[in-house]
């Protein structure tokens, strides 16, 4: 008995993997998935040299919703969401072996980053969010949280006295310096506007 049940769930596994992964290999031919079966895709593959994307429409409107890049194994190197399915991927991760690294949010959509997280070994460990002094640089600050088990255990508040567009550089070099050291691929979604 235990034996047939296995069977028939590597025979359900096996045939459900329609355009999927296993080893960084494609099951089979299929590109696309249609994951609520309205006969359109919902899943798409593109495939580059350096690896492939998997591209998500979660909420089946049509739109690109999320992103992932893969390079030619199983774990995500950068990712994009458009979160509030607005048509614009407001927030971007980078990945280290599979795990984040960094991730960014332009809360405002002017191609500025509001919310900056940094992670270690994959778990949240800080939180820094930019607040605008409304043309009066000296009166910006930011908002720092740190996190223990994904939960905030401190706050704190500085003054910067640096423009948003001062906060936006803070952050790409603490990217360019997580990339320094392997995270992240900055080819994805190539021709959208949005984070990174």
């Amino acid at each position: 008995m235990n034996k047939l049940v296995f069977s028939l769930f590597i025979a359900l596994a096996v045939c459900s993997c329609d355009g999927q992964y296993l080893g960084g290999k494609s099951v089979n031919d299929s590109s696309k998935r249609d994951r609520n079966g309205d006969g359109k895709a919902d899943v798409f593959y593109e495939y580059s040299k350096d690896g492939y994307y998997e591209i998500w429409d979660i909420n089946f409107d049509g739109k690109t919703d999320e992103s992932y890049f893969y390079g030619d194994g199983t774990e995500a190197i950068s990712s994009k969401h458009d979160q509030n399915f607005d048509g614009y991927p407001e927030t971007k991760y980078y990945y280290l072996f599979g795990s984040p690294v960094i991730g960014v949010v332009d809360i405002h959509l002017d191609n500025l980053y509001d919310i900056y997280f940094e992670f270690l070994d994959g778990s949240l460990v800080a939180s820094y969010r930019y607040f605008s002094g409304h043309h009066e640089p000296e009166k910006s600050y930011v908002e720092k949280y740190t996190y223990q088990y994904g939960h905030p255990v401190d706050a704190e508040r500085t003054l910067v006295g640096y423009s948003h567009q001062g906060f936006h550089d803070h952050v790409e070099n603490e990217i360019a310096k997580a990339k320094n050291n392997g995270a992240g691929e900055n080819r994805l979604m190539k021709g959208n506007k949005g984070a990174g």
